[in-house]
């Protein structure tokens, strides 16, 4: 017994020499004995573990399914007003100030924090050379990053930032000027405002599946840019910015420690941003709006995503994609062509002045076998842009679409087979083709064009009906559907008319042909009932409008042929015919004895009164043109109706002259305005 005391005497008396843990040895230095236990966890194996609630947390932050709803505020439990445990904010960047120093060996070059209760404002160190995750926590402060370098992956997912202590309003986390070497996320967290302004990351910004008020990316550059699943909330907006206003004298117009000024709005900011690759917001849900004007990127792309103001005037990208969106808000204003404010939309989606490298798709998605179109419900501004590629609208449902002043290099669709039609669904639509141009225009059978439809100095090569075999096959018909709605005044006639030349001018014919035709069965249509609308349907019937030879032709034949039967089957007439083969006659009774000869000649003899009775009825029937005298002075004295019927004739005929003479002048482009 006395041996085993002595054993055991001495190893407490040694223990109180040995040296303690390297890594207790190295956190010495910090004074708050929270960031010691994390220092020591940490320089042990990399990571370290607070104590928040994580069920109150995961309740605190927004599930996917409830993203679309009203954000409600945070339980008051998360930050109370006298915090009794956690790690305050100023430890928090002492610590990590602590770990960036060189004498100081961090495991893997790489700090993951989780649970944490962060109270008061945390700011990052100057520098941090390793990667950094901090997960799971609570912020009661603003988290500052401004003009900090992490030489890593900065990781801040499933953080709740909040304004301070005893609040249930979101915080900011200010990270202007940030330089983060790879990858800056920020999923599945919620905070007021995020003012990212001229950060530099060297690979992705990720804010999926977040909830926030704000965030402005303005003058930044970086490789990918993913807002997918996300929402700018309103609601968080409102409460962060009444946090604001009753923390800071906004009158003064002096700058405030910690606060963006003028920044803050119910936005997301990404003017004169730089995306290397891609920004792809799929799913994005913004209450207020977006704001990009000058904005940078590869691809940028929108699926099934609610925007109802975004501007991204004078965007430069390779391709754009928007399916299956929700664009613009409600609006009493018509057109893109008015000034608006120089930050903030408020009613509009607009890509007005855009250089598109290859194309620009605002269409519809196929999920299931469902086709979910983009709808347009407020004002879509797509003009004054320069796409080398395809401008596809084909699947939209608009309510105003402006392409003016835009350039096509290869077309415009507002049909295909995989999106469907642009349609216009309601009164009072508007598509505005002002100065449009493009060398082809793609469309269906069953496209129809709004009744607002502006088509001054539109330019358009050629027209593709995408859906059919042979495209001249019923194309009267197709273009009559096109262009039936269109309230035709005299500025769209004329339009019209101009497209038609550059159609013709194209070697499209027919095509030409077509939407002259249409535009002129308008312009009757217009006229109600009067002598001139008369005149007009029959030019219509006759040839259409000169357009249709081949229908005069048709007039022209039934007319003489009918003109003979009437002229054959008269008294007058038949005896006529009967006195222009009198010397036929004379050979018939000298083949009398031969019933084979009789045969041959009396045959010969029918057809040759078919034949001036067919002679007989042309000449009547074209005018300033005389094959026989006789044609022209036989009167019909016996039969009224005869003579009724050919005074019709002789009246047909001279349409059917002035038919010809616009048929005549057509050709050689000769034609109404």
């Amino acid at each position: 017994m006395i041996r085993v005391l002595t054993w055991v005497c001495l190893g407490v008396a040694l223990q109180g020499v040995l040296p303690t843990p390297a890594s207790a040895a190295e956190c010495e230095e910090l004074s708050s004995p929270a960031a010691q236990w994390l220092c020591i966890d940490i320089l042990a194996d990399g990571s370290a573990t607070g104590t928040q609630d994580n069920a109150a947390l995961a309740a605190a932050l927004v599930p996917q399914e409830h993203i679309g709803t009203a954000i409600a505020e945070v339980p008051r439990g998360l930050c109370p007003a006298k915090p009794t445990g956690g790690i305050l904010g100023v430890d928090l960047t002492a610590l990590l100030d602590h770990l960036a120093r060189e004498d100081v060996n961090v495991p893997q070059d790489a700090v993951s924090l989780s649970g944490l209760t962060v109270v008061g404002a945390f700011n990052a160190p100057p520098r941090f050379p390793y990667s950094l995750t901090i997960s799971g926590s609570v912020f009661c402060g603003n988290m500052g990053l401004r003009n900090s370098v992490f030489g890593g992956n900065l990781f801040l997912t499933s953080n709740l930032v909040l304004a301070g202590s005893g609040e249930t309003r979101e915080g900011l986390i200010l990270a202007q000027g940030l330089h983060v070497a790879n990858d800056l996320e920020l999923q599945f967290s919620r905070f007021g405002g995020l003012i990212a302004s001229g950060i530099r990351v060297g690979g992705t910004v990720g804010v999926t599946e977040a909830v926030f008020g704000h965030a402005s990316f303005a003058d930044g550059e970086m490789q990918v840019l993913a807002l997918a699943r996300s929402r700018q909330s309103s609601d968080i907006y409102n409460r962060t910015r009444s946090w604001i206003d009753e923390k800071y004298d906004l009158s003064s117009n002096e700058p405030i420690e910690g606060y963006p000024n003028v920044f803050f709005a119910n936005n997301v900011e990404l003017w004169r941003a730089v995306i290397a690759s891609e920004l792809y917001g799929d799913a994005l849900r913004v209450d207020g709006a977006i704001s990009a004007l000058g904005l940078e990127v590869d691809l940028l792309r929108f699926h099934s995503a609610s925007l109802p103001a975004a501007d991204f005037r004078d965007l430069i990208a390779r391709n754009v994609e928007v399916k299956a969106s929700n664009l613009g808000a409600a609006s009493n204003r018509d057109t893109c062509s008015i000034d608006v404010a120089f930050r903030y939309v408020t009613d509009f989606v607009s890509f007005a002045g855009a250089n598109i490298g290859e194309s620009i798709e605002v269409n519809s998605i196929e999920v299931a076998k469902v086709r979910h179109p983009s709808i347009a419900t407020g004002r879509l501004c797509l003009n004054n842009m320069r796409v080398t590629d395809t401008v596809d609208v084909s699947g939209l449902s608009a309510t105003i679409l402006d392409l003016s002043e835009t350039h096509a290099g290869v077309k415009l669709a507002l049909a295909s087979d995989i999106h469907g039609d642009t349609t216009f669904p309601n009164t009072n639509q508007i598509l505005d083709l002002t100065g449009f141009a493009t060398p082809r225009l793609t469309v269906s059978q069953t496209t129809k064009l709004p009744s607002d439809t502006r088509l001054s100095a539109v330019s358009v090569g050629s027209l593709d009906f995408h859906d059919a075999g042979d495209q001249t096959s019923r194309l009267v018909t197709r273009i009559g559907f096109l262009v039936d709605s269109i309230g035709i005044d005299d500025q769209k006639s004329v339009a019209l008319r101009v497209f038609a030349e550059t159609l013709r001018s194209n070697g499209l014919v027919t095509e030409a042909s077509a939407l002259e035709f249409e535009r002129a069965k308008t312009q009757t249509d217009a006229l109600g009932w009067s002598a001139r609308r008369v005149l007009r349907e029959i030019a219509e019937r006759l040839g259409g409008y000169g357009l249709m030879p081949n229908r005069t032709l048709w007039v022209a034949l039934v007319a003489v042929l009918f003109g003979a039967v009437v002229a054959r089957l008269s008294l007058e007439g038949r005896y006529f015919l009967y006195r222009q083969i009198v010397p036929r006659l004379r050979q018939v009774s000298l083949a009398q004895r031969r019933d084979k000869i009789r045969r041959k000649w009396k045959r010969e003899l029918i057809a040759w009164i078919w034949f001036d009775a067919v002679v007989f009825s042309f000449d009547r029937l074209i005018p300033l043109v005389t094959i026989n005298d006789a044609h022209k002075k036989l009167r019909f004295r016996h039969q009224a109706w005869v003579r009724a019927y050919f005074v019709i004739h002789a009246l047909l005929g001279l349409l059917l002259a002035a038919t010809v003479i616009t048929v005549i002048g057509n050709s050689i482009g000769l034609r109404a305005p």
